[in-house]
């Protein structure tokens, strides 16, 4: 999977080269480009990872930036134009979960899965530490059988539990899980006082909140 080989595949779908914009195709382009793959989606998903891959880096694997957060404006991820807007690092725009799960949600949309909503994935706070959460928009596909994911990052997941273990692979006993939300800014704000009402309440201010970075891959 490379850059080269998703705009050759989407050129050769849309019977043109896309344009592209700092090298990167436009949404116009890649809306159409996934909605050629309505029925299928095991290409639809593979589709996804490659453009993820390609296109898009975590914010907590550029150099100098280790927070694994990002403000995005209105508090979360909900327009292609902050998607647009982000810096870029040798081509790639800087992102976190919230950038991940938006551009899953607009791309696998278009080829035919279903929006559930978004789901926020935490750790419970403690007094030292912050509200400590991933966000991931869940998708359904009725094919020959329904199909859900569960988006983060580049790659899709089958379950919550099994994003959650690729994002803390050693503090399970700590992990807890928001409701499906139809936004993610609801998502955040739900898990945020899920975590304030738990049994840990001498928490730090939730205020001090930030998504976090998976393992590389």
């Amino acid at each position: 999977m490379s850059r080269e080989s998703f705009l050759a595949d989407l050129s050769a779908a849309l019977g043109h080269a896309p344009v592209l914009d700092h090298g990167q195709p436009s949404r116009t382009d890649l809306l159409a480009y996934f909605a050629t793959m309505r029925d299928s989606a095991t290409q639809s998903l593979a589709a996804y990872q490659e453009y993820a891959q390609s296109f898009y880096i975590h914010t907590a694997y550029v150099p100098g930036d280790r927070t694994g957060d990002v403000s995005w404006p209105g508090g979360s991820c909900d327009r292609w134009s902050e998607l647009v807007a982000r810096r870029r690092l040798h081509g790639q725009r800087v992102i976190d979960c919230e950038g991940y799960a938006y551009v899953a949600a607009q791309l696998l949309t278009a080829a035919g899965w279903r929006l559930l909503g978004y789901q926020v994935i935490y750790l419970l706070p403690t007094q030292t530490t912050a509200f400590d959460y991933h966000l991931v928009a869940v998708l359904e596909h009725s094919g020959a059988s329904t199909q859900q994911v569960y988006i983060g990052t580049q790659r899709p997941s089958s379950s919550a539990v099994n994003e959650a273990f690729h994002v803390w692979p050693e503090a399970q006993f700590n992990v807890r899980y928001g409701t499906i939300e139809e936004t993610a800014e609801l998502a955040i704000e739900f898990a945020s006082r899920q975590a304030a009402a738990g049994p840990q309440r001498e928490i730090a201010p939730l205020r001090q909140r930030r998504s976090v970075a998976p393992p590389a891959l």
